[in-house]
């Protein structure tokens, strides 16, 4: 199907719902951890949330290694040793709201087991069912009346637990992204960021729904693939996914065809639907995908020159769903509300009031901090038109940004990332600005200029075929 309904989620509407501050929070990051071009990355996010949120993607199960024990209830040839009550109480009544912790005599019982004991079931399942086996897990035991116990003429079958090998399915919801980062996906239109926002808000959705996340960018090679369902996990996935740089050619095929051989094979990836977030300008040759599930969103406007048309006919049909994020719709993800702002000059203030004794590293969060309050202003003001009234609130804010700014520590000469930043450090390679024409082309840039070069080269070719030949020497 290429669209689905809209569902009512209560998920998007508290993220439509939130500041800046609180949804950076979410992800375990605040304004003073990222760059100004990052910061676009979660506007971005938060705009798109309503993308994915409706995407009906399945619950894989991930079946558990070969060697795993698990139990099973079998009948025995023995009858049950059952009881029944007779009419009379043994005894006087006792209070029925007193209660005693016993262990479980039976699976029967499970359900009465404490509900904290359940957390071990998710946390380790082997501790959980070695008690189950062991008759180990607590229960409460009301005291309630009780009749003297008599002989029962059932014939019931006795039950025991036993242990065997076998294939134990879990299930549990798997998130596989694919993000385009070639040298087209650059941000020359904002396509980049607003690819960036879409796996964002893909990744907080499976984080929020307790997947295994699997991210794995792409350009001409498949990159390598970040996999994991811990907190910490999925903060070092978010990093990557803000850091990677866009650069060289887009092979869209190849990336399909490493993501089916991931969730054919045992794994993480085992049965995981998978979601491609590209601008489509690559060639396609052969349907990759056999009864899994692939959800295409494509970014930007094609070109019909391109033969882009061609390219959006397969995706279209080899994916369960399909969306497209048009060029036109891009000041609307990346617009920032004035909440945000005011949101972050009441952190900044707040940081500053404190800041006399900060350290270096946090003097450089402090003016990082800054510096993306004065760029959600100027987003703020570029989304609204020059014409727009800039609203009292905002003026307050810019005016006050100046004092705030004096309260600040010095900034450190260099200040680059601190152990909040990834390994690269500084700007996201994406998009920092190269100094000279090769660095650029390095990045990726030259890649994006190609359409245009094409072109002019073309029309050179054309000028010269017509033009006379020159008079020769002889």
């Amino acid at each position: 199907a290429d669209m689905l309904p809209l569902s009512s989620d209560p998920c998007r509407s508290s993220h439509a719902s939130s500041d800046l501050v609180q949804y950076l929070a979410l992800f375990g990051l605040d304004l003073g951890a990222i760059q100004p071009e990052q910061v676009a990355m979660f506007l971005a996010a938060r705009g798109a949330a309503s993308y994915v949120e409706d995407l009906q993607i399945p619950i894989a199960a991930r079946s558990e290694p070969d060697d795993v024990l698990s139990l099973r209830q079998l009948e025995t040839d023995e009858a049950a040793s059952l009881t029944g009550d007779s009419n009379e109480l043994v005894g006087g009544r006792l209070p029925s709201d007193e209660m005693e912790v016993a262990t479980i005599r039976s699976t029967e019982q499970l359900a009465r087991i404490f509900p904290a004991q359940w957390l071990l079931e998710e946390v380790c399942p082997d501790v959980f069912y070695a008690k189950v086996a062991q008759r180990a897990l607590l229960m409460p035991d009301w005291r309630e009346p009780t009749g003297e116990p008599r002989d029962s003429d059932s014939d019931s079958p006795d039950h025991e637990l036993v242990e065997e090998r076998a294939q134990a399915d879990r299930p549990r919801q798997h998130a596989y992204l694919l993000l385009d980062t070639s040298g087209t996906m650059n941000d020359h239109d904002r396509r980049g960021t607003v690819a960036r926002g879409l796996a964002l808000a893909f990744l907080l959705k499976g984080r929020q729904q307790r997947s295994q996340l699997n991210f794995r960018p792409f350009t001409s090679q498949v990159d390598a693939l970040s996999s994991g369902s811990t907190k910490e996990e999925f903060h070092a996935i978010v990093r990557r996914v803000i850091e990677v740089a866009n650069s060289g050619q887009t092979r869209i095929q190849t990336a399909l065809e490493r993501a089916v051989r991931d969730i054919r094979k045992e794994g993480p990836c085992l049965r995981a639907d998978v979601m491609l977030i590209t601008d489509g300008i690559s060639r396609l040759t052969e349907n990759p995908f056999g009864e899994e599930n692939l959800h295409t969103f494509l970014i930007g406007d094609l070109l019909a020159e391109d033969k882009s048309m061609e390219i959006v006919r397969l995706l279209r049909a080899w994916s369960r769903n399909f969306r497209c994020v048009w060029l036109s719709r891009y000041k609307d993800l990346l617009r920032p509300a004035l909440g945000d702002i005011q949101a972050a000059d009441r952190q900044l203030r707040a940081l500053a009031e404190r800041a006399s004794r900060a350290t270096e590293e946090e003097a450089a969060r402090l003016h990082r901090m800054l510096e993306n309050i004065q760029f959600l202003i100027a987003q703020w003001k570029q989304a609204a038109g020059r014409k727009a009234p800039v609203p009292a609130a905002l003026r307050a804010i810019e005016e006050g940004l100046a004092a705030t700014a004096g309260r600040l520590p010095p900034a450190p000469a260099s200040p680059g990332a601190s152990g909040v930043e990834g390994a690269g450090g500084g700007r996201p390679a994406m998009l920092s600005a190269p100094a000279s024409g090769q660095e650029a082309c390095a990045a990726g840039g030259c890649s994006v200029l190609w359409p245009m070069i094409r072109r002019l080269l073309a029309a050179l070719r054309r000028v010269l075929r017509r033009a006379p030949a020159p008079p020769s020497d002889r």
